[in-house]
């Protein structure tokens, strides 16, 4: 084996393995409200739909909206399947599960991302995310809200100390994206905000 057919395949592997955390990273920064760090995982001029425009400020203002219509939620990745056009392109399939609180309602969503993705530098994007969703629906027995913990023993039988649940209230971006809402929007959407409404 020569030293650039090695050199060749480390830069794929390390590859494989930064695409694979652009799909973590989009989960985590939804889910926390991150809407700078959601953004920051697209090339710069991302083309965000022919209602909000081209580049990375329109896709602010897209996510902007689109994550104000459930207040809590978490995406689960369950694989992630990635094909390597050439060094700098690659295409990927990524599976996830998502639940979102809004209202009244707990909605779970199975869906996959059909994504596109683009090496500039040293740095993996998105070029291109597209929802599939294969079904959503109400959750039928509803979660335990955010104080699940109250009360609640663990293994050992001792009562926990955490008393409510930590996510996504330790989120600094959580609370601060809600900031910029009217007090009623948050109050629609949830009845324990992470922060006083108002």
């Amino acid at each position: 084996m020569t030293d650039e057919s090695i050199l060749t395949r480390i830069d794929r592997v390390e590859s494989h393995l930064a695409i694979q955390q652009l799909a973590a990273r989009y989960a985590l920064a939804v889910d926390s409200k991150d809407v700078e760090g959601v953004v920051s995982l697209f090339v710069e001029d991302v083309n965000a739909g022919s209602s909000w425009g081209t580049g990375r400020e329109a896709l602010k203002r897209f996510y902007e909206d689109a994550l104000s219509h459930f207040y809590r939620s978490m995406h689960l990745i369950a694989g992630h399947v990635i094909v390597f056009d050439d060094n700098d392109h690659a295409r990927g399939v990524v599976h996830c599960r998502a639940e979102h609180e809004a209202g009244a309602q707990w909605g779970i969503m199975v869906m996959n991302y059909k994504d596109d993705y683009e090496r500039h530098g040293d740095t993996w994007y998105f070029r291109r995310r597209r929802l599939q969703p294969l079904y959503s629906t109400d959750i039928l027995s509803r979660p335990r809200g955010p104080g699940f913990l109250r009360g609640w023993t663990g293994d050992s039988g001792e009562p926990s100390e955490g008393g409510d649940a930590r996510l996504p209230a330790e989120f600094p971006t959580f609370a601060a994206f809600w900031r910029g809402f009217p007090p009623a929007h948050v109050a629609s959407l949830t009845a324990d905000p992470v922060e006083p409404i108002g």
